[in-house]
């Protein structure tokens, strides 16, 4: 297609754009939401128009082509410089952008987001709202995802129940500080104004814990589910009709999601509605990463947006949370909640709860407590500062870091050195499954069997995998000269047929091949050269009883002469 290179004539057009169009559709937006014409001008059929990546939004110019390499929009001329024909970057995997040709509409996934996190605030108010009791003060269960863990260990065996009891009595307490730190915000610093910063700091890190656990064990199961049902939520979404009411209502929810976007917001952009790549695979391994990560493109961007999305919602509610009690105990905010709240109609619910929580105003002050014994502390620590040594005691401590710090650089070096090479880790994995097995005399061999079948069969199957791809590749390198080079790229401009292409960037394929080598192969080399200079050396060499040979042989015949 030569379909890298621009024409004059599409700049042109470009330059001519007339000024008014940007006052004409600011005018017109609000009777185009209400009306359902022209709802999106510039994604008519879901597509949205995306500057390009290089010359950016100043130059007027829409992106045309994608590339999956670059991972960045490009318009024609851009891609011709940064695909130029013969440079490094021609292999790389350009799909053009589909403009105009899509169907269906979007109305559900951009508000599935906004409902998710509405029905789940729901059910975990509603949960939690039966665990402020009377009792809150002095309980310690208050651990929801324990207890359902529970009844599924009970219900599947009760001997595994009782053999991890103790594990999971503890992690219920770790998760009742967790509940606790956002419970505490509305008994403690709303109701009874009587929140501790001891108390505070006493439950942060197990909360802190319990936020990691959930980020690295129950987001990514969560968002697993949820882009599945976004993708057939889409796919479903991709075959309705375009009339004047769906788009309507589709404009509506495009407003409700962004608006609402600049609460939990993530630097990842959506997939392009592109056509397949006119470059054909160069081997079957490049064949199956792409067009399976084609097919996958849309589980992937809502996968990865959903696991970011869950996690900075999880931390901004933990932020906000700590933020809205330490406002309380230095400030007092909690006063100015509670009288809204009685305006708002909440006063008798908060009365019960005061008569609930009437103990706890003749509870010890900790904060007081602490602040005297850290004051007290600071004080004996200046005196005994003042009478000893401060030379000595410096010594003693820059001594002290040095130590530690010699260690932990000792400690990393051993670990990188143990995983960062591939003998040691084998030798690290294998070697107690090979002592276990062989101590077991009913499983040798079986194992000796099983072991070396398999890794007979994959490096046979390695082997041959290795020997078709590179038959591919020597083919694919032919035709892409002959053929299939000027039918994806085209031809450069400035070549004209009788030398090479003239252009910078066509040498950076040449300058690979005499790219600096790593460090390890630097010093391997080396050491190499230093060994056989040494050889060459000690072979040149003469011995030493030769030499005081020749010197007495050449003595008498000088004294001859």
């Amino acid at each position: 297609m030569g379909a890298t290179w621009s024409d004059e004539g599409e700049w042109e057009e470009e330059s001519e754009e007339s000024t008014g169009e940007g006052i004409t559709k600011g005018v017109g937006t609000l009777y185009s939401l209400l009306s359902g014409q022209a709802v999106f001008e510039a994604e008519e059929a879901g597509y949205e128009g995306v500057w390009c990546d290089k010359c950016g939004d100043n130059a007027g110019l829409e992106a045309d082509l994608y590339c999956i390499d670059c991972e960045a929009a490009f318009c024609w001329g851009c891609s011709g410089r940064w695909h130029h024909p013969g440079g490094c970057n021609e292999l790389h995997s350009l799909e053009v952008i589909v403009k105009g040709e899509g169907k269906g509409l979007r109305i559900v996934t951009p508000l599935l987001d906004e409902m998710l996190i509405c029905v789940a605030a729901y059910h975990i108010f509603e949960g939690l709202k039966d665990c402020i009791n009377s009792q809150y003060l002095f309980r310690s269960d208050i651990c929801p995802v324990v207890r359902k863990q529970q009844e599924w260990l009970a219900w599947a065996d009760t001997l595994v129940f009782y053999h991890f009891k103790d594990a999971l009595m503890h992690s219920c307490s770790n998760e009742d500080n967790f509940w606790k730190l956002l419970l505490d915000a509305w008994v403690r610093t709303v109701v009874t104004d009587s929140d501790s910063l001891f108390l505070l700091l006493r439950t942060l890190p197990n909360a802190l814990l319990i936020h990691y656990l959930a980020t690295t064990l129950i987001v990514p199961p969560f968002a697993l589910a949820y882009a599945s049902l976004l993708v057939l939520v889409r796919s479903v979404e991709s075959r309705l009709p375009r009339n004047r009411f769906l788009c309507i209502v589709a404009a509506i929810a495009q407003h409700v999601s962004a608006a609402s976007a600049r609460l939990v917001s993530y630097n990842m952009k959506a997939p392009m509605h592109t056509k397949p790549r006119q470059r054909p695979s160069q081997d079957i391994w490049e064949c199956w990463t792409y067009w399976t990560g084609r097919q996958m493109r849309w589980f992937d961007f809502y996968y990865r947006s959903t696991k970011e999305c869950a996690t900075q919602l999880l931390a901004n509610t933990l932020r906000c949370v700590v933020i809205f009690r330490c406002l309380g105990i230095c400030f007092g905010l909690g006063r100015f909640i509670r009288y809204f709240l009685d305006m708002v109609g909440l006063e008798q619910t908060i009365a019960t709860q005061q008569l609930w929580f009437a103990r706890v105003y003749h509870m010890l002050d900790t904060d007081q407590l602490v602040w005297r014994g850290f004051a007290g502390t600071l004080a004996v620590t200046a005196e005994l500062l003042l009478r000893a040594d401060i030379r000595g005691i410096a010594t003693c401590l820059l001594g002290l870091a040095a130590f530690i710090a010699l260690d932990v650089l000792l400690r990393v070096g051993v670990v990188q050195r143990r995983w960062l090479q591939q003998r040691r880790v084998q030798r690290t994995v294998l070697l107690p499954m090979l002592v276990v097995l062989v101590a077991v005399p009913t499983a040798r061999w079986a194992f000796l069997v099983i072991y070396f079948g398999l890794a007979l069969l994959l490096l046979s199957f390695e082997r041959l995998v290795r020997y078709l791809t590179d038959k591919q590749q020597q083919y694919f390198e032919q035709q892409w000269n002959d053929t299939y080079r000027d039918l994806v790229l085209g031809r450069c401009p400035s070549y004209n047929g009788d030398a090479p292409c003239p252009c910078p960037c066509t040498h950076a394929r040449e300058s690979k091949s005499s790219r600096r080598l790593p460090k390890k192969e630097w010093r391997f080399r080396l050491r190499c050269f230093r060994k056989r200079a040494w050889r060459c050396k000690r072979r040149r060499a003469p011995p030493a009883g030769a030499s005081t040979s020749t010197d007495s042989v050449s003595a008498p015949s000088d004294t001859g002469q």
